[in-house]
C-alpha cells in the first residue's frame, strides 16, 4: 500500500492537478494556445506566474477572472478552420 502522507506536497499537488483538471484550466489552456501566456496575462491584468499557477492547479482562478477569461475567449472567436 502507498503511504501518501510521506510524499512531498509538490508531488501530490502536481498529481492532483493532472487527475482533476478543471474546466477553468481547460479554458486557460485554450486561451494560452491562441494568445500565448504573456498576451493572456496582459489581457487579464494578471501576472504570468499566477496564470501558470492556475494552469498547474496550484491556485484557483477567482470567478471574476473567469468572467474576464470568458470574454477574452469570446472576443477571439472560432479558430480558423484547416483549408486542407
Amino acid at each position: 500500500m502507498c503511504d501518501l502522507a510521506r510524499w512531498p506536497r509538490t508531488v501530490l499537488a502536481r498529481f492532483r492537478a493532472d487527475v482533476t483538471k478543471t474546466t477553468r484550466q481547460t479554458l486557460l489552456e485554450t486561451a494560452v494556445a491562441r494568445l500565448g501566456r504573456e498576451e493572456l496575462a496582459k489581457a487579464m491584468n494578471t501576472p504570468v506566474h499566477l496564470i501558470d499557477a492556475w494552469l498547474n492547479g496550484f491556485a484557483t482562478m477567482p470567478d471574476r477572472k473567469l468572467l474576464d477569461l470568458a470574454n477574452i475567449i469570446e472576443t477571439l472567436g472560432d479558430e480558423p478552420s484547416d483549408p486542407g
